[in-house]
């Protein structure tokens, strides 16, 4: 199963928790969107405020950054406390449903596979999954669009000097791909060796 079906599989769980992942997802909108309006907030504060000296702008100016900042704490806190609170039950769900699976397993399976393998998937394998598919989303959603926000601003701001972006962004992708099969290489390997080394663990102490 490659990444994208795995991951749309997860997604299938969030349904009974679809209400607080949507409000940790808005807030994650909110907090992406303020990183362009602060850029875009960085022109008129150096050119009203310390160049012109336009007392209506170093009024407000500082006023106006308090609330976007307050805003994008506010929003990345919730984000962060929907998302934790989405994983913590689909992680308990993930357990639930595996174990009812352990338990419908015929005792051949039990014979290939050791308890110490079966009980690291159930214990570490989940949370390493619910980790890795929370901030892949919250990276995916929050870095496109503040991405995309900055460059809409850059095109506002001159266009032809945007499109040098453009020119290194076949190679960016390359190299996103390569070092995401390489990471998810590791994983798995790490998933490997940490049931290779529950399994040793509870040889070693229970005899």
């Amino acid at each position: 199963m490659n990444s994208k079906a795995l991951y749309l599989r997860l997604l299938g769980y969030v349904a009974p928790y679809w209400r607080v992942f949507a409000l940790a997802v808005l807030a994650i909108i909110v907090m992406a969107m303020t990183d362009p309006i602060l850029a875009a907030l960085i022109q008129p504060l150096l050119d009203g405020g310390f160049v012109d000296k336009d007392p209506v702008m170093m009024k407000w100016m500082p006023i106006y950054l308090i609330i976007l900042f307050s805003i994008k704490g506010l929003s990345m806190l919730a984000s962060n406390v929907g998302m934790t609170w989405v994983a913590s039950r689909l992680v308990m769900d993930l357990r639930v449903a595996m174990f009812s699976k352990i338990l419908t397993l015929p005792t051949s399976e039990f014979d290939k596979t050791s308890s110490g393998v079966l009980l690291s998937k159930v214990t570490y394998d989940v949370n390493r999954v619910m980790a890795a598919a929370t901030e892949a989303l919250i990276i995916l959603v929050r870095d496109s669009l503040t991405v995309l926000g900055l460059l809409a601003w850059m095109f506002y701001l001159n266009w032809m000097l945007s499109l040098i972006v453009f020119t290194v962004l076949p190679l960016t992708i390359v190299i996103i791909r390569l070092v995401s099969r390489r990471l998810r290489r590791m994983n798995t390997s790490m998933q490997d060796a940490m049931g290779y080394i529950t399994r040793v663990l509870e040889e070693a102490i229970g005899g």
